[in-house]
């Protein structure tokens, strides 16, 4: 779950941002290992919020289970979240190395020795990777029709990536420097 997709604005920081801080090369001297067809399932905060206030006050929802999510036609490829993020960081004066993609295996046997590398900041974060490793090892997918569909009938319309999704980076990047 991101940030609000009219405002991109979130309380707190969480995996997603940090998984960005990654995509966008910095922390790991433009290394960036090769994610194939890996998706990400992302929905900001705001359709989400709206669905569960939504159905806490109406009979309609009891006893059905909704898949609050992007779902596997609209669940973003991390290669093009990486270019996304790269973009918005670069517009934001971020200096980016330069990005070379390598095969995951390798990744993960470089990592230890550029750890020597880089700043404790990065060493910090580098340590996180693990979980980015797992999560990529399992192409998840959600399906969400009958959310989407229902929603959509009492008015909380799935909102589009491309109209949020750089509002969201564009909130977490003016934030991060602060």
């Amino acid at each position: 779950v991101l940030g609000d997709s009219e405002t991109g604005k979130i309380i707190h920081f969480q995996i997603f941002y940090h998984l960005c801080e990654f995509l966008s090369g910095l922390r790991t001297l433009g290394i960036v290992p090769d994610t194939g067809d890996t998706r990400l399932d992302i929905v900001p905060s705001d359709y989400v919020a709206k669905a569960i206030a939504w159905s806490s006050r109406s009979e309609q929802t009891m006893g059905k289970i909704f898949h609050e999510c992007s779902g596997p036609d609209n669940a973003i490829r991390i290669s093009e979240l990486r270019r996304r993020v790269q973009k918005n960081f670069e517009g934001h004066g971020e200096n980016l190395p330069g990005s070379l993609t390598i095969p995951v295996w390798l990744f993960k046997a470089i990592l230890p020795r550029r750890g020597m590398l880089v700043s404790r900041k990065a060493k910090r974060a580098m340590k996180a990777l693990p979980i980015f490793f797992t999560y990529l090892k399992e192409n998840q997918s959600f399906e969400n029709k009958m959310s989407v569909g229902f929603w959509g009938k009492v008015g909380i319309d799935f909102p589009e990536r491309d109209n949020y999704l750089d509002r969201v980076l564009n909130w977490y990047l003016e934030k991060r420097k602060n």
